[in-house]
């Protein structure tokens, strides 16, 4: 891999569904004809800028479209080709070869087989989202013309290889040397404090407690709804659970819940029990250390067990 180029799918965005489905790079030009193709090829591409300036272009768009049609056409295998669909990043390495006429479904002037197809995933299957990525990167798509080079190159590589930068790594590895450290913390909850910490983990995440913590009620501990949805959560909360309970429970929690949300949080017990219930889910002291750190709860966490 050399460098990135960006190029837009069509007007819109047209023809990126049919490019991802069919592992193609399409561009459009219509205009070009294959004759000016061979004479660019040969002669060199200011013949397609002069081509653009007698038909009334300035002499920077004119420079601009010669430019585009030439990146298509020279850019070899090792070049990175990325675009921006439906809140992704894709990206591919093209054949060489360039297909004149229109591809099936895709009314483009010319194109170029994917080597291996388009991709919105890195190569340890994690999808690049657009909102997970350095602004730098996503401009791009601001860019008003068909085709143009990345600046942010060595990132946009580093982030299809999956990898990090050795200060990002720190960072990472830190993290996740704080969440094993909070984990035991969490276990050495009074029982209160531990509803008060599960109460507080849901709320953060937008929910608006319904009821009071804990009280007579035979199952759930907490009830609340999500206001903007208006969608309710139940939530027992058990100091130690295993599987045999957690069976045991299920059932009423599903029947009381009523179609609602179900989470189960506990903080001693095995690391992972099993369930097959979409409506629920099962939350233990790993998964509970993650909120933590995360929400920043770690102050509060150590002065109720320091």
């Amino acid at each position: 891999m050399t460098r990135a180029l960006y190029i837009k799918l069509g007007a819109g965005d047209c023809w990126a569904e049919r490019a991802f489905a069919t592992g193609v790079l399409p561009l459009g030009y219509s205009d070009v004809s294959f004759e000016l193709i061979q004479i660019a090829l040969n002669q060199g591409f200011t013949a397609i800028q002069a081509f653009y300036q007698n038909r009334g272009r300035t002499p920077r768009i004119a420079t601009r479209f010669s430019n585009e049609v030439r990146e298509f056409y020279s850019a070899g295998a090792d070049v990175l080709w990325i675009t921006f669909v439906n809140g992704s990043l894709w990206w591919c390495f093209a054949q060489p070869e360039v297909t004149e006429g229109p591809f099936e479904g895709i009314n483009c002037s010319r194109y170029r087989q994917a080597t291996n197809g388009w991709s919105n995933k890195d190569v340890n299957g994690n999808q690049l989202l657009i909102s997970a990525l350095r602004g730098s990167l996503t401009t791009t798509a601001g860019y008003r013309g068909t085709i143009c080079s990345v600046n942010d190159f060595e990132y946009v590589d580093r982030r299809i290889r999956g990898e990090s930068t050795p200060e990002v790594a720190e960072v990472r590895s830190a993290r996740t040397t704080l969440i094993s450290k909070v984990a035991p913390l969490i276990c050495g909850l009074h029982w209160k404090d531990f509803e008060l910490l599960v109460e507080l983990i849901m709320t953060q995440g937008g929910y608006r407690r319904v009821t009071e913590t804990g009280g007579t009620q035979k199952t759930t501990d907490i009830e609340l709804v999500l206001p903007l949805t208006g969608e309710r959560l139940f939530v027992q909360v058990k100091a130690r659970l295993d599987q045999s309970t957690a069976d045991a429970i299920i059932p009423d929690l599903l029947k009381m819940a009523d179609g609602g949300r179900i989470f189960i949080v506990y903080h001693s017990g095995p690391p992972e029990i099993k369930n097959v219930h979409p409506q629920v889910t099962i939350i233990g002291p790993a998964s509970l250390a993650e909120h933590v750190v995360d929400l920043g709860l770690i102050k509060w966490i150590m002065g109720k067990t320091g």
